[in-house]
């Protein structure tokens, strides 16, 4: 099996376990160590014999933003110390991929349905959507190795929706998604997308109930524009 890890996150994770609170941040040595050492314990954890890594370019040039031009509302995380040297790294000793234009989670989607035989690895939930076999390493994921069906599944939990397949996907476009600045349904929250989508057992079921939903709030012409962008956003 072939791992494919989303190397995004980990750039943060890794980055801030560099920094000390008093005191200048590890050495470049001492952060490249971290890498190696994170990247064994990763494919270790994922029982995967060969990987491959992706990070993400600039940001500004992801196609989102020419969809929908306040996607992610000008948010910029603060990035670690050795955030670019981290990058440097993962290129260098592991050749990982640059991602430019879109997403690394859009790259590994598209993976993960068009290969065989492959591991999607990351704690992105977006990339629940995507079938087939999945590892998060994080410290509260209940099992590190998952297997997600295209259909996939819905639970409201505390009043928010987990979910993965083709269910979350529809979730996502009935809701939006806040962190990224891009908004579903006005008012229509985790419990009314779960009302929606739950019970549903086919695609197209899924499709209607989503479109029905979109209709009702726009009317026709103007839900379907909503949902489809939307959807390029989920």
């Amino acid at each position: 099996m072939k791992l494919l890890l989303d190397a995004d996150l980990l750039r943060y994770e890794l980055g801030y376990s560099c920094e000390i609170k008093e005191g200048p941040p590890m050495s470049t040595h001492e952060a490249a160590l971290k890498v190696h050492s994170k990247m064994n314990t990763l494919v270790d954890m994922s029982k995967c014999d060969t990987f491959e890594v992706f990070i993400g370019g600039e940001s500004h040039k992801n196609f989102r933003y020419t969809v929908y031009p306040e996607y992610k509302g000008g948010r910029v995380a603060p990035k670690p110390h050795h955030f670019r040297t981290i990058g440097e790294v993962l290129k260098d000793d592991y050749q990982a991929w640059t991602v430019v234009g879109a997403e690394v989670d859009d790259v590994i989607s598209i993976l993960g349905r068009s290969e065989e035989e492959v591991v999607v690895g990351s704690r992105d939930k977006d990339l629940r959507q995507v079938p087939g076999w999945h590892f998060d390493w994080g410290f509260n994921t209940k099992k590190h190795l998952y297997f997600t069906t295209p259909l996939g599944e819905l639970k409201l939990v505390d009043g928010k929706i987990v979910g993965s397949g083709k269910c979350f996907f529809y979730a996502q476009i009935l809701m939006g998604d806040r962190v990224d600045n891009y908004f579903g349904i006005p008012k229509l929250g985790p419990v009314a997308a779960y009302k929606i989508l739950s019970g549903l057992t086919t695609e197209q079921q899924l499709w209607e109930a989503t479109y029905w939903a979109y209709a009702r709030h726009y009317g026709a012409e103007k839900g379907l524009e909503e949902l489809i962008r939307n959807a390029r956003m989920a």
